[in-house]
């Protein structure tokens, strides 16, 4: 909701940067369409980092980046477009 807000309010491209553990959230935020996502990467478990809690492996980064260009596609842009109706042209096609 801070992404809508902050776009009505200043009438800017807003950003979503992840401090959450739970990595899902980056897939949530594409729901609010900010300009960039930003998330932390961390190289092994084995060095500690500052920001540790919520970064990402290095190995999943592919995997996650992939995932939310797919997700961002089902978003949609809010543009409908009309399509046939499938049963009704599969009746209009029997009778025939």
């Amino acid at each position: 909701m801070a992404i809508e807000l902050l776009k009505q309010r200043y009438e800017v491209p807003v950003s979503f940067g992840s401090h959450c553990s739970n990595h899902n959230v980056l897939y949530m935020s594409l729901c609010f369409r900010p300009t960039d996502v930003l998330f932390y990467v961390k190289k092994d478990n084995k060095i500690k980092y500052p920001d540790d809690k919520h970064a990402l492996q290095l190995e999943d980064v592919a995997t996650i980046s992939a995932n939310m260009k797919n997700l961002s596609k089902a978003v949609g842009t809010g543009q409908k477009t009309k399509i046939g109706n499938k049963i009704v042209e599969m009746k209009i096609w029997k009778k025939r």
